[in-house]
């Protein structure tokens, strides 16, 4: 589970890949980006899902994809609309990038914003609400 302070846009972490044959994650260092490879590919696409826990109270929430954004959500790095939910209890975030037409190097990160008035938890282990966050980049040559 990873903490989200309320009315900030927040870098998703991640901490553990299922199958990773190109090499676009690493689990130990800059765990929020996926980079494309430097060679036998030249378009990435990105899907990301992010349950969040259970609440009794509103909230907007939204997710959005960025490219070599080092860390920081701007709208001159954002490559996607960005998607609002307005829910009471479970609910997720989805997002979905165009096939992205990226350089060696380049990079895409997954940020979520809440406004809640306190912290809320995305959920990444397997039977919470809403199942387990995940990211999915998808390569074509």
């Amino acid at each position: 589970d990873q903490a989200i302070t309320t009315s900030t846009w927040t870098l998703v972490t991640w901490d553990t890949d299922v199958t990773d044959p190109a090499g676009v994650h690493d689990t130990s260092s800059n765990t929020g980006r996926f980079v494309m490879p430097s060679s036998g590919y030249t378009t990435m696409r990105l899907r990301a899902y992010i349950p969040w826990e259970t609440i009794n109270s509103g909230t907007g929430r939204a997710i959005c994809v960025c490219l070599n954004s080092a860390g920081t959500r701007t709208t001159s790095n954002t490559v996607m609309e960005l998607f609002y939910f307005s829910y009471f209890g479970n609910a997720g975030c989805y997002a979905e990038t165009d096939d992205l037409v990226l350089s060696s190097g380049d990079y895409l990160e997954v940020f979520v914003f809440q406004d809640r008035g306190s912290n809320l938890a995305l959920r990444g282990a397997a039977g919470n609400n809403g199942g387990r966050a995940f990211a999915v980049a998808t390569l074509r040559p």
